[in-house]
């Protein structure tokens, strides 16, 4: 996986000229094409993009891995063993590799993305799993100077006095989960 990844990098690069932004276009165009995400036979592939995203802290890309943060690889379906987070949803992983660019789009996720579970919901508890992974890569992300959960909270509340009360109720929630409240 290491040798695909410094070849595809290599590659990337080399078609951009060594110029980063070239490498972002390349992977950008890769992460917007919905087949990739949904074909099983692309995976692999996928994952090594993803892996790109990271090594390159590729902003660009903040907007279509909001748009697939639940995506979990085909392979893990079925999978009862213990498996890493980062795993079941390596879009977890990429978010937080890109750092504080990342973090008002993940707030502003956050403020529209409904964590309750409603029956008859179409997609069974996605926007949950959503919810706790927006939280969760902000915590990731704050937690680089070891004070992850109390930097994603303020920043939280700080968010929260930017909007009319109608439009916090989802924020004031993400305060109230067990990974965020004050106990």
């Amino acid at each position: 996986m290491l040798f695909s990844l410094a070849a595809f990098c290599f590659l990337v690069n080399a078609d951009a000229g060594a110029n980063t932004g070239g490498a972002e276009r390349k992977l950008l165009e890769i992460l917007h094409d919905e087949r990739n995400w949904v074909d099983p036979s692309k995976e692999k592939g996928l994952l090594l993009v993803l892996e790109g995203a990271k090594l390159l802290r590729a902003k660009s890309c903040i907007s279509v891995l909001l748009k697939h943060l639940t995506y979990s690889p085909p392979s893990l379906a079925g999978s009862i063993s213990l498996v890493p987070v980062n795993m079941w949803y390596p879009v977890y992983d990429t978010l937080p590799a890109i750092g504080l660019p990342a973090v008002q789009p993940l707030l502003d996720e956050l403020r529209i993305t409904d964590p309750v579970v409603r029956f008859g919901d179409k997609n069974l508890g996605e926007n949950e799993r959503k919810h706790t992974l927006i939280i969760s890569c902000l915590i990731k992300i704050y937690d680089q100077g070891g004070h992850g959960r109390e930097l994603t909270r303020a920043r939280i509340e700080l968010e929260i006095k930017k909007y009319p009360a109608k439009e916090v109720e989802f924020l004031e929630s993400a305060l109230e989960t067990k990974w965020l409240r004050n106990d």
